[in-house]
């Protein structure tokens, strides 16, 4: 499970890892935030997979959010099949 057990048919999937692309071509993984020393997530936030670090100090409250903002910003989102395989 990544961001939630429930998919809705012809909507991005949550139950699959998300990638978000922006117009450099950098690609950043939606990754839950773990309180510390805990298994309670927190929040969400994009890793940069070209970098190999957090995009910002943002903290989204859902997956789902993160995702309204990358799209809002220009970035396009999709669900990543090559990290789960």
């Amino acid at each position: 499970m990544w961001y939630t057990n429930k998919h809705i048919p012809n909507q991005l999937d949550y139950t699959k890892p998300i990638i978000a692309k922006d117009v450099f071509t950098d690609k950043h993984l939606l990754l839950p935030q773990i309180d510390k020393g805990s298994y309670l997530v927190i929040g969400y936030n994009w890793f940069n997979l070209s970098i190999g670090a957090y995009n910002s100090c943002v903290l989204y409250e859902t997956a789902q959010k993160a995702v309204e903002v990358y799209e809002d910003i220009g970035h396009k989102v999709y669900n990543s099949e090559l990290i789960t395989k």
